[in-house]
């Protein structure tokens, strides 16, 4: 230590520091995404030119002056606090965790845990592919990302793009508690890394937190500590004093070393005095967790998940809100959801999954397309994987080769408990892709494209499913941080992710920045929404309220409705919360709810409760409904008045159902979910299809203030559960995986990203390929880049195009999957009650 200490001295000798300091005035306020009414984020240039210049006393001329550095930054003017306890209180206990920008409470931080987006850090991935994945964070309303501390520090487009959008970030230094990845107290090296990363990023707004670890256990011996606290984050404390620091994630916060009312450093500058972190173990305040894992036989990274796995966990279908009031001082009860309560902020929680067919069917052989890699599927269960060196597990001395083995987590038991079986093989005659005409037409196959995209597709609906009734639940307490793990996938393959893999464009199967999962677009419009609804049961009644709430002793339903937004909005509008009831075997819906919802005061209560009547035991026809066969779908709608007319603006959306899909299954209708006929808006250089031909769908080309998408019609016969398109081509549905009424038409648009399409169009040169020699002006260069678009692109997208839903894999009809052989939950000790 006394040899390192003289080595800092001499450093310290060697180094110049520059304090200017500036006085600013009139400057706009760099928020996060949705807390301002500005459109964009406030961002302002700093310029630095040093020169050297040779001058006399009494003279200088500026041409005695050499520019020797010049350089630019981007900076934001904003506060940040982390709000750990009641600010009315002196005594700084423990009772909170959230965020305050700017001296106001960020009313939800609501977002993801990002990993990598490529698994080889020395490719990363390209600059588009960077911001398109923040892009998607931004579109599916998220303000918050944390900077995962297993993984490495980004590229600078990465935290320049988050400065753009206005996306938080909480990052982690890059340790955590396992081999090689964790700290060497005092060590020079890592000390030289942190503080030139920190130095390095501290220009950019967006990150407000640092954060020591990921998991680490710097509370549990001296060692530990040495390594995150008195060492790692006192050399954050002492380089950068205007963000939060923290001493791991999850944690406990501080005891001393930092402003205990916003925890960012008690601090000097440079190499000053300043007073050491003292952590607090975790507390339960910041919380990781629950987490899902698929399981349904031996892979490489399910050594504590022995077959048949988990097949008895909650599907939480409907959500069961706890209403219990308590004084408790630890308690998030639902009832009212304020900062002043206790809360808590939940940085990990997750469930397993994998990605599309179009992900992932490029990286297997097609005798390999299924869940379980093609090996008959009980042959599965008496699979072994050698786990005796945990960083390199075998799963390779098999009878049978499983290459789905080592294709993360199975999801086995997260299909079986969602839609009530597990479908492992089916006969060729069965599968169109697969169907010769030959002799071979009855043969049983345990891999092929059909199998694959169901189980796929029966898979992501499952994720979706078990992360949104968690929202729900979180939603309806009081916690005001939920961050999912994870954002993105580090390979074309399974994970935790709402977005596939995607690192950069034109890569085979993979959309640039992550194709969405159905998760993703669920977060888009139901979950991560301001504004929130969401309806389920309730283990006991709730007294009426001062606003006329709750009440009804027989009610065992109950929806509630969330306001997020930043202030109170104009009062004077009505906002109306209505319930339909559908049934999903007669198609027959009708409102069982329509209420005013009153005024909220954001400081006193965020949530309003609702109890909904008895549900319809008959429809509009007499006939009798099972209520737990039947559909919710909940609105929140604004009434506004303009220029004597009203008009309607819906705020929220949700939908509950009564119950897993297996167990709907039974009462569904074949939905005949298909793409019907568009017209052509707008005339391009693209050529509609021929309109005459009825088999053929027709999508439309339409440029429109230079962005282009395509329009797509689908209809239903009957209730369609769980509708959601698919294609190759790079590009975001604006909207997918919903719901759709009987002989509804939907109309889905779907924007193609641009600028990937002209990157994977370029030359070696970086040049667009043309059908021109020359592109001489602006038009010109536009016209071409729409051969291109059309040349390249649409027939690819129109090739690829499909649309899947629940009733086309799962409800029989003509014999079409009469033979499937289906793994049922209740042959694996599942009774029908659960």
């Amino acid at each position: 230590q006394q040899q390192q200490q003289q080595q800092q001295q001499q450093q310290q000798q060697d180094r110049l520091f520059v304090d200017l300091r500036m006085n600013v005035t009139n400057v706009n306020l760099w928020w996060p995404r949705g807390m301002s009414q500005q459109s964009t984020t406030a961002l302002y240039h700093v310029h630095f030119h040093l020169h050297r210049c040779f001058f006399t006393k009494d003279n200088m001329k500026d041409d005695d002056c050499t520019p020797i550095l010049s350089t630019k930054r981007t900076i934001g003017f904003r506060d940040v606090a982390l709000i750990t306890s009641n600010p009315t209180s002196s005594n700084h206990k423990r009772t909170s965790m959230y965020l305050k920008i700017n001296g106001t409470p960020l009313p939800l931080a609501r977002g993801a845990n990002l990993i990598p987006p490529n698994v080889f850090e020395k490719q990363h991935a390209t600059p588009l592919a960077l911001q398109t994945l923040v892009q998607n964070a931004a579109s599916a309303n998220m303000n918050l990302l944390r900077v995962w501390g297993g993984g490495t520090y980004l590229p600078p487009i990465f935290y320049e793009q988050c400065d753009a959008l206005g996306i938080l970030l909480f990052h982690d230094l890059m340790y955590v508690d396992q081999q090689h990845h964790f700290p060497t107290a005092f060590d020079d090296n890592n000390e030289r890394e942190i503080r030139y990363q920190v130095r390095k990023l501290s220009t950019h707004p967006s990150i407000v937190a640092w954060s020591g670890c990921n998991e680490c256990l710097y509370y549990k011996t001296q060692l530990q500590t040495d390594r995150y606290i008195r060492f790692a984050m006192e050399v954050v404390a002492n380089v950068d004093q205007s963000r939060v620091v923290w001493p791991g994630s999850p944690a406990g916060g501080w005891s001393a070393g930092v402003d205990l009312a916003t925890n960012k450093p008690r601090t000097g500058h440079h190499d000053s005095k300043q007073e050491s972190l003292v952590a607090i173990p975790p507390d339960g305040k910041e919380v990781h967790g629950p987490y899902l894992h698929g399981s349904g036989f031996a892979t490489v990274n399910s050594y504590k998940d022995a077959y048949p796995g988990d097949v008895s966990f909650d599907v939480m279908l409907p959500p069961l809100f706890q209403m219990s009031e308590t004084t408790s001082s630890s308690s998030t009860s639902a009832r009212v959801v304020n900062t002043q309560k206790p809360n808590i902020f939940v940085s990990e929680f997750g469930c397993s999954t994998m990605s599309s067919f179009e992900s992932m069917s490029p990286f297997l052989k097609p005798e390999h397309w299924s869940l379980h890699g093609g090996v008959p599927y009980p042959q599965t269960q008496n699979m072994t994987c050698d786990h005796s060196d945990f960083w390199q597990p075998n799963c390779s001395n098999n009878t049978f080769q499983n290459p789905m083995s080592e294709r993360n987590y199975p999801c086995v038991n997260l299909i079986q408990r969602y839609f009530g079986h597990y479908p492992y093989q089916l006969h060729r005659k069965d599968d169109p892709t697969n169907n010769d005409g030959g002799k071979d037409a009855n043969r049983v196959v345990y891999a092929s494209r059909k199998l694959f995209q169901m189980q796929l597709y029966s898979c992501m609906i499952a994720q979706a499913l078990q992360i949104k009734s968690r929202m729900e639940l979180f939603r309806s307490s009081n916690k005001f941080g939920l961050l999912v793990w994870q954002l993105n996938e580090i390979w074309p393959t399974g994970g935790w992710g709402s977005l596939e893999y995607g690192p950069r464009e034109a890569m085979e199967g993979q959309v640039v920045g992550g194709r969405w999962k159905p998760l993703h677009y669920w977060y888009k419009h139901l979950l991560f929404t301001d504004v929130m609804v969401s309806c389920g049961t309730k283990n006991n009644p709730i007294p009426e309220d001062q606003d006329g709430n709750g009440g009804g002793d027989d009610a065992s339903w109950l929806c509630y409705v969330r306001d997020d937004r930043v202030s109170n909005h104009n009062n004077d509008n009505k906002i109306i919360l209505m319930v339909e009831q559908i049934d999903v075997t007669s198609d027959v819906s009708q409102v069982v709810l329509h209420r005013q919802i009153p005024p909220m005061d954001h400081d006193k209560n965020r949530i309003h409760w609702f109890d909904l009547p008895n549900l319809q035991q008959t429809n509009q026809e007499g006939k009798e409904v099972d209520c737990h066969r039947t559909v919710l779908v909940a609105k929140v709608i604004e009434v506004t008045q303009q220029q004597h007319q009203q008009q309607d603006h819906v705020l929220a959306k949700n939908w509950a159902l009564s119950g897993s899909i297996g167990q709907m299954l039974p009462h569904l209708r074949h939905s005949h979910v298909r793409i019907t006929n568009t017209h052509f808006h707008a005339s391009s250089s693209a050529s509609p299809v021929d309109p005459t031909n009825d088999d053929e769908p027709r999508i439309s080309f339409v440029p429109q203030q230079h962005k282009y998408y395509y329009e797509i019609t689908i209809h239903a016969d009957s209730m369609a559960l769980f509708v959601t398109l698919t294609t190759r081509s790079e590009g975001v549905f604006d909207d997918n995986a919903f719901l759709m009424q009987a002989n509804e038409n939907r109309l889905i648009r779907f924007y193609p990203y641009v600028q990937a399409i002209m990157i994977a169009a370029a030359d070696g040169q970086g040049n667009l390929r043309t059908t021109a020699s020359v592109v001489e002006t602006e038009q010109e260069k536009e016209e071409e880049e729409m051969i291109m678009m059309r040349q390249d692109y649409e027939s690819v997208f129109l090739n690829s195009l499909r649309v899947e839903d629940v009733a086309s894999y799962y409800v029989k009809e003509d014999g079409w999957l009469s033979d499937l052989k289906q793994e049922d939950t209740h042959q694996k000790g599942v009774t029908s009650k659960e």
